[in-house]
């Protein structure tokens, strides 16, 4: 919505034209780029890049990969990388895959890692060595905001805000539905309890009885939904 409703992605916004954006005014050049990860990203950025840098090597941690050309460049394998100028990460590893350790085996001359991973691809305590420059997702971020002019963020921003209020809502609906259900078990179950234990003769009874039950159970939500109201409406204005 956010690409089909603004003009953004007119402007160098995308993560893939951001980092080449960084890399033609602070590396035009590049000795050696390396790319690690072979999915969408990876590629991504190698197709973007390839027409503008000859020494670019893609890396992946998938064995099977090794030696497949991907894009006209031989795939090599991340166990066996080799120092960079430019290190670009773009893998969906949960874990860090740049470390002090393998940093510090590898990397003696400066470079600098542009990281794309979501989580992070890469240790930030190895920004603490000088000789390592470290671009993050919050660096692109910042960087994007100087690309896009103030009008087509606020719209971005009006997109994203809609979005979250659907999501947030919807939770609450289900998160409601769920408390609702829980109580109308928990009344009948103890009603079901209660009905075998008392004795009565009124043949009308047990239909007074359910009767009842019906009622309880119909207040009780009520009262519930407001309660549930409340803390979304609560909720919601904490978090503004």
């Amino acid at each position: 919505r956010v690409r089909s409703q603004s003009s953004l992605s007119k402007d160098k916004i995308s993560t893939i034209t951001l980092v080449e954006d960084i890399l033609s005014c602070e590396f035009q050049d590049a000795s050696s780029i390396g790319i690690v990860g072979t999915g969408k990203m990876g590629l991504g950025i190698l197709e973007f890049l390839k027409d503008k840098y000859e020494n670019l090597h893609l890396y992946t941690r998938t064995s099977s990969r090794v030696g497949k050309i991907l894009n006209g460049v031989t795939v090599e394998n991340f166990n066996n990388i080799n120092p960079h100028e430019v290190l670009i990460l773009a893998t969906s590893s949960s874990q860090p895959i740049i470390t002090k350790t393998n940093v510090e085996k590898c990397y003696n001359e400066k470079v600098t890692i542009v990281d794309l991973g979501m989580p992070r691809n890469c240790d930030p305590y190895v920004s603490k060595r000088s000789s390592i420059s470290l671009i993050g997702m919050e660096d692109l971020v910042i960087h994007s905001k100087r690309n896009a002019p103030h009008s087509v963020l606020k719209k971005v921003y009006s997109i994203l805000e809609k979005e979250i209020d659907a999501i947030v809502n919807e939770h609450h609906k289900k998160e409601k539905a769920n408390a609702i259900i829980s109580l109308r078990k928990d009344l009948l179950e103890t009603a079901k309890m209660k009905k075998s234990e008392l004795k009565n003769e009124d043949p009308k009874y047990s239909q007074k009885f359910d009767q009842f039950i019906n009622q309880l159970i119909h207040v009780s939500q009520r009262h519930l939904e407001n309660v549930l109201l409340e803390k979304a409406s609560s909720s919601g204005a904490m978090e503004d």
